[in-house]
């Protein structure tokens, strides 16, 4: 049994952060191994960017951004990128 339960098919999340604000079905989790201990968070699918999840009985009901509130243009200027996933 998932952790969370989705939102229906309809109610889609929007990623927070300006230049992106995508839609999607429910976060990714990403875990940071450049960190000791190791970090793991909720991010965008599609930007990577860390979210906090706000939840009501067991459901996602939203996303808001945690420290930076757009993307930036390159993903080398983003404090968040390591340059693991471009293998």
């Amino acid at each position: 049994m998932p952790l969370f339960h989705s939102h229906s098919h309809n109610e889609k999340l929007r990623c927070p952060y300006k230049g992106c604000e995508k839609t999607f079905e429910k976060p990714t989790i990403l875990t940071d191994t450049t960190t000791i201990p190791r970090q793991t968070y909720y991010a965008c699918p599609y930007c990577m960017s860390k979210l906090d999840i706000i939840t009501e009985n067991m459901k996602i009901i939203d996303v808001k951004p945690t420290e930076y509130p757009k993307v930036f243009e390159s993903p080398a200027k983003c404090a968040h990128f390591s340059g693991l996933l471009n293998s």
